[in-house]
């Protein structure tokens, strides 16, 4: 209107000068809806961080922090919450040298536990370390264990059997018949009423027993608690059994 006359100059001024304040204050109003939604966002996330969420269902089996405590970044503390999945019970066990050729993934495991006389719980292995322990020479081996009746708790301490395939018959003797020397384990066996020192292969430590995989044929006689005084040669008399 202006260009063609019908307004005056003055009146244009007035009614640009209106225009260029009402979008002033369009574009204040749009900063502070701008800055609002920020701050909402802003307090939204801090509400949820009032929430811990797991990252699987299970229980709480321990809480290291208190109610009120001050949670902050970096915090040394070794987690708010310990949580467990019992559903299936991971089981460890070191299984020594001379058994790692026969444990197999997949293989039956059957595990045992004092609080359950009597009852055999059924797993099987999951997986192995793939490489012994330099110190005890054992192999870690996990057994994956299913729980679903929640009758086995974490932390519980378990005897787990394995069934190995049998080498052939399994040679037995005292514990008390062994000699640990520099060359190795030795027995002291009787020939001709003289004793003879011979080296052995060790299995299976049974306690009062001892399993023997080489060294000798099943047939000797073994003297029982040699003494140092025992010698190489040495002329003894086997005691005779009282009838």
């Amino acid at each position: 209107l202006r260009e063609q006359g019908a307004v005056s100059e003055q009146d244009t001024e007035e009614r640009r000068s209106a225009y260029d304040v009402r979008a002033a204050e369009v574009a204040a109003r749009e900063a502070s809806l701008t800055a609002s939604t920020a701050n909402i966002r802003r307090l939204s996330a801090l509400q949820d961080f009032r929430n811990v969420t797991a990252p699987f269902a299970g229980v709480i089996t321990e809480r290291n922090t208190d109610t009120g405590a001050l949670i902050t970044a970096g915090n040394t503390t070794p987690g708010l919450f310990r949580i467990a999945s019992t559903d299936t019970l991971r089981i460890f066990v070191n299984v020594p040298q001379n058994f790692v050729r026969a444990i197999k993934p997949g293989q039956v495991a059957r595990v045992e536990v004092q609080e359950y006389p009597g009852r055999v719980f059924t797993g099987r292995v999951a997986r192995t370390a793939g490489a012994l322990d330099a110190s005890a020479r054992t192999l870690r081996t996990e057994v994956r264990l299913p729980n679903s009746d929640g009758a086995l708790l974490a932390g519980m301490y378990a005897q787990v059997k394995f069934t190995l395939p049998s080498g052939g018959p399994t040679l037995l003797i005292p514990a008390s018949t062994l000699v640990i020397a520099g060359r190795g384990p030795q027995v002291a066996v009787l020939e001709d009423n003289r004793v003879r020192f011979r080296s052995i292969r060790l299995g299976r430590d049974l306690g009062e027993e001892v399993e023997v995989t080489g060294g000798l044929r099943g047939n000797e006689q073994l003297v029982s608690n040699p003494s140092d005084a025992v010698r190489e040669g040495t002329v003894v008399e086997p005691a005779r059994k009282k009838s």
